[in-house]
């Protein structure tokens, strides 16, 4: 097993290059927003990976946004066999949120898949309506992410059958 290693890429073209590796990697999940960015269609402000042994094994990245001062995360994804364990959707989480401050933004949005909402519970993230949209200031995010607890047992169950395809993380109990 490999260190891995976290890198936030605000460099426009290794972003592109970024996101090449990602829609080429047959195995990781790409969707019309993913192919757009490849294309250089589409503009982000930062990508944040994940490596291991020079593999991309995770990332996130912010969609582009009509407020500065909001970070809407458009996609976090890690890949199906380092889902679990390590911390890695923790580590890129937080990551996304420095990257977002250093961005001058204040507060971090998104929406969550059903399939991901467990990942939110376990680092301690709630909706403000019990709802699939987080919406939450920036140094309160990161405050939570921080205090998630580190040693606590995770143990994936079975995904719920949906129609929608399984993307993110995995339930916890």
């Amino acid at each position: 097993m490999h260190e891995i290693t976290y890198k936030t890429i605000t460099n426009k073209d290794k972003i592109l290059e970024t996101f090449k590796t990602i829609v080429k990697d047959s195995k990781m999940k790409h969707t019309y927003a993913l192919r757009n960015c490849a294309k250089g269609k589409t503009e982000v402000a930062f990508v944040i990976t994940a490596m291991e042994n020079n593999k991309l094994i995770g990332y996130a990245f912010p969609e582009e946004s009509v407020h500065p001062s909001i970070s809407y995360l458009s996609y976090i994804f890690v890949k199906e066999n380092y889902r679990c364990s390590k911390n890695i959707g923790k580590n890129i989480l937080k990551d996304f949120c420095k990257a977002a401050k250093n961005h001058k933004s204040d507060t971090i949005t998104f929406w969550s898949l059903e399939e991901a909402k467990g990942f939110y519970k376990h680092i301690g993230l709630k909706s403000a309506n019990n709802d699939d949209y987080f919406t939450l200031g920036i140094d309160e995010a990161l405050q939570i992410i921080e205090k998630s607890k580190k040693d606590k047992k995770i143990r994936p169950v079975q995904p719920i059958k949906m129609a929608k395809p399984k993307e993110l993380f995995c339930y916890f109990k």
